[in-house]
């Protein structure tokens, strides 16, 4: 059995911070969500971010990231790599920002609209 990891405390001080911010377990290690969307998780080289199309291309050109290789081409998954330190906070911020989003978009989508029955004449 694999043990499982919890995120360092660093990477728990960085997501503090962050309203609606909730860990659960996932895949043997810590997996950080916003609503229904998971935005982060710990690995042992740092934290992997999902981040938007222009700060994932600004993060891995700075040097600052690097792609997560997952189950996709690299580059493919809109996940990178960023070390845990105070630096990623920034990084930290757009990938929950976004998560938020893509969140409240989703509650939008099961919410039926109001007024949306469809009455049936006798």
């Amino acid at each position: 059995m694999v043990p499982r990891r919890r995120s360092s405390p660093l990477i728990r001080e960085l997501l503090a911070g962050l309203p609606g911010v909730r860990p659960r377990r996932l895949f043997g290690t810590e997996a950080f969500f916003a609503g229904s969307v998971m935005f982060a998780f710990a690995q042992l080289e740092g934290l992997v971010l999902r981040l938007p199309d222009e700060a994932r291309e600004a993060a891995l050109a700075s040097g600052r990231a690097r792609a997560f290789l997952g189950p996709l081409p690299e580059g493919l998954s809109g996940w990178v790599v960023v070390p845990a330190d105070a630096e990623a906070e920034p990084l930290v911020r757009e990938a929950w920002t976004a998560a938020r989003g893509l969140a409240r978009s989703a509650a939008r989508r099961r919410r039926p609209a109001r007024g949306s029955r469809v009455r049936v004449k006798s």
